[in-house]
């Protein structure tokens, strides 16, 4: 009988927990030819969250739980659910808000034994998200779809299933920031892709803040890409080309035509500013690199792990 882990992350969400798990056993009950283990990663909730898995362990022998010291983000909640599993033969990750359906699961098995070490989801829309949050979103793929040096599908989710084969390898991954479904898009396995709509959070609000997302997006980029570096590297070549177009223009005007139209303190000074908006940001773009080489020198765990609570 193979055996399949169900990561969920969770970070305060009490009044998820409960619906979620009578979604989910509702239809793993139906599947008795596999082997269950819902591992839910507490991310430090500051609710009953801990409790209450506390409380169904007691009455259902296939929950697990792993709670973090404190909160570490979604992407080390979700690194952990996959490298604290040993000995299943697949693992899904998906959300307890209910906004990933559990009726999907079925359907990912199957392709799964069909031979696909991936299975991933695509979201087709989202009931509750804004008009700024649906534009950052695709901003972002279209700039990770040019410069992240391989192919990205829009609107995929953390909701997947990969065989242990992938999670080996997923193991292997050395550096410290990580995009979770990123790094194992970036793999290269056979795919393949349900798509589904995604409906409101069961209850409480989204905890990804506008400037989590802004953060992840980041470290996506500059984790799978150069571009940020050689981009800086164009713009000198284009400022240096620029600068010596103007300086041979100005000296013409200055030899043969001896009338200024605009005052050359003028153009000097909005010119310099110009120059010293370019160096700021490309001094902030290899500050980023750099931050990123220190954390991975530095080699601090991504998580710590302050209870672990099995049957």
């Amino acid at each position: 009988m193979k055996r399949i882990t169900i990561v969920t992350p969770i970070y305060c969400e009490q009044d998820n927990i409960r619906k979620y798990y009578e979604a989910t056993t509702a239809v793993i009950d139906k599947l008795p030819n596999y082997q269950w283990t819902i591992l839910f990663v507490d991310d430090g909730s500051n609710d009953d969250s801990a409790h209450i898995i506390h409380e169904l362990i007691d009455i259902d022998d296939r929950i697990e739980l792993i709670r973090f010291s404190r909160n570490f983000g979604k992407e080390c909640a979700l690194t952990a659910g996959v490298l604290e599993t040993k000995n299943s033969d697949a693992i899904i990750t998906i959300d307890a808000d209910l906004q990933h359906p559990p009726d999907l699961i079925p359907a990912m098995l199957k392709l799964w034994e069909d031979g696909y070490p991936v299975v991933a989801t695509i979201r087709k829309s989202v009931e509750s998200h804004s008009i700024f949050r649906k534009m950052g979103s695709s901003i972002y793929y279209s700039i990770m779809e040019r410069v992240g040096g391989h192919h990205i599908i829009r609107n995929s989710t953390d909701f997947r299933l990969m065989d242990r084969i992938v999670a080996e390898e997923f193991a292997r991954l050395s550096e410290r920031i990580q995009m979770f479904r990123g790094s194992i898009d970036w793999f290269g396995f056979k795919t393949a892709h349900l798509n589904f709509d995604a409906s409101e959070r069961f209850s409480g609000e989204a905890r990804y803040s506008y400037g989590k997302l802004f953060n992840l997006a980041i470290n996506s980029i500059t984790s799978f890409s150069l571009w940020p570096l050689k981009i800086t590297g164009y713009l000198g070549i284009v400022i240096s080309l620029i600068s010596l177009f103007l300086l041979i223009l100005f000296i013409f005007i200055n030899i043969y035509i001896n009338e200024w139209y605009i005052s050359p303190i003028t153009l000097f000074v909005v010119f310099n500013t110009f120059l010293v908006g370019i160096v700021m940001v490309c001094l902030g773009l290899i500050a980023l690199y750099i931050g990123n080489i220190n954390n991975e020198v530095v080699n601090r765990p991504n998580y710590v792990i302050a209870e672990r609570r099995f049957k």
